[in-house]
């Protein structure tokens, strides 16, 4: 068992440094919400007029699956950003996926 957990820590933490590595690249478009647990990171974007659901159906056109933060938010006043899940992605996959995620975000000068 404890065997197990470490290599799951391993490939865990190798899928969310990639994620990370991908959202630097887009960190005047989103901020990264702290945290050291979980199979996901969030992220808010900077403008609040950004329509996180809208970024999500295009992330999805693309084959890209992440959740807008603003559902996740139902007791506060919502903020726009994006849920990124790592855990059923292949680490070889992330860097295609973020960069799909940057076409969805309109971005394609990275």
């Amino acid at each position: 068992h404890a065997a197990h957990v470490r290599r799951a820590t391993r490939v865990y933490r190798a899928r969310r440094d990639l994620v990370l590595d991908g959202l630097a690249k887009l960190d005047d478009t989103l901020e990264v919400v702290p945290s050291v647990a979980g199979l996901h990171v969030a992220a808010r974007f900077h403008d609040p007029t950004t329509d996180d659901r809208a970024v999500v159906r295009r992330a999805a056109q693309r084959g890209v699956r992440v959740e807008a933060l603003s559902d996740h938010q139902h007791d506060q006043p919502t903020s726009p950003g994006l849920v990124i899940g790592f855990g059923g992605v292949e680490a070889e996959a992330v860097p295609d996926t973020m960069n799909r995620l940057r076409d969805a975000l309109g971005r394609r000068d990275l």
